[in-house]
């Protein structure tokens, strides 16, 4: 189970918000030229593809000795978009490549979804699993997710091929699943993508805020400011900005973490279709220090972390 908290951990740092470290200077411009617009609305039936490389680093101080770790993911998906019943959007979600990697000391492990099949690793074989499902997600027409439809009955055939023997085991491997899988892969990493619109039109060099709560090996808090960089005929720019801290009533008691004390900046840049609001790029960049509680022990951790999304024509 280790493993699989050094994914998750690394999944955490890649559903946090982020934007524009100069927000002061940009005071001056609020509601300056026409207003746009920026709402969810793709077209039903179009297929949008996506890469994103998550790079982390984290350092902790345990009982005087200093451990490192170094995680990184290279995932590729797809959203295929359908109109709802109601008046929102049904999402499914495809991953073609799911590798994970890290190195905790002189330890390092891969991880691969497409290994599967042969592989006697449990992670692997409940990537595999993820690979060759079909979730979807209903989004309203703000882009918040209303529900997640086929990850139940996916979670229960993953579990009846895994046979845990050990009910206990069992039990803390389905709830780390359901945090990498439900919390980060499909609910955190929808709402990153479309749960940010505004709730009124926005103007060039305008800004909004959105505040979110994230549970989790580590309960995170994020209030975020967005800015509105430039507009072009076809794309938005948009910067953004965001402090974290913690909020330990969203902390998913697991391996003995029973508080936190953390903060931190987020700093990205996203470029939206403008027509749409989908994403076509994103770089986000963060930095978190502070210390957690775990098994009566005050460890100190300073965690720096990248991703890189981008759209696949």
């Amino acid at each position: 189970m280790k493993k699989l908290l050094v994914c998750i951990l690394c999944f955490v740092m890649w559903s946090c918000r982020f934007v524009p470290s100069d927000d002061k200077n940009h005071e001056n411009y609020l509601k300056e030229g026409p207003g746009y617009q920026l709402v969810f609305d793709p077209e039903p039936g179009t297929v949008y593809q996506y890469t994103i490389v998550n790079k982390s680093n984290s350092e902790m101080k345990v009982s005087g000795k200093e451990i490192t770790n170094n995680n990184s993911s290279d995932i590729a998906f797809s959203y295929l978009i359908n109109k709802d019943t109601g008046s929102g959007f049904s999402v499914g979600i495809e991953y073609s490549k799911i590798h994970l990697s890290s190195k905790v000391g002189d330890t390092e492990t891969e991880m691969d979804a497409g290994n599967a099949k042969y592989s006697t690793n449990p992670i692997e074989k409940l990537l595999g699993a993820l690979k060759e499902s079909k979730i979807n997600i209903v989004l309203d027409r703000t882009g918040k997710v209303k529900e997640v439809a086929g990850y139940e009955e996916l979670t229960n055939n993953v579990f009846e091929q895994l046979r845990f023997t050990d009910t206990l085991t069992a039990s803390i491997a389905r709830q780390q699943w359901n945090h990498l899988v439900l919390g980060s892969l499909v609910k955190q990493n929808a709402e990153q993508f479309f749960g940010f619109f505004p709730d009124s039109t926005v103007h060039l060099h305008e800004k909004w805020k959105a505040s979110s709560s994230q549970k989790g090996e580590f309960g995170l808090k994020t209030t975020t400011t967005y800015f509105v960089k430039a507009v072009t005929e076809n794309e938005v720019f948009i910067e953004s900005s965001g402090e974290i801290s913690s909020d330990n009533n969203e902390i998913a008691s697991r391996n003995g973490v029973t508080s936190t004390n953390l903060t931190g900046l987020q700093e990205g840049e996203y470029v939206m279709e403008r027509k749409t609001g989908m994403i076509l790029k994103a770089s986000i960049s963060a930095k978190i220090k502070g210390s957690v509680q775990m098994r009566g022990m005050d460890i100190p951790i300073d965690i720096k972390n990248t991703v890189e999304i981008n759209s696949v024509k």
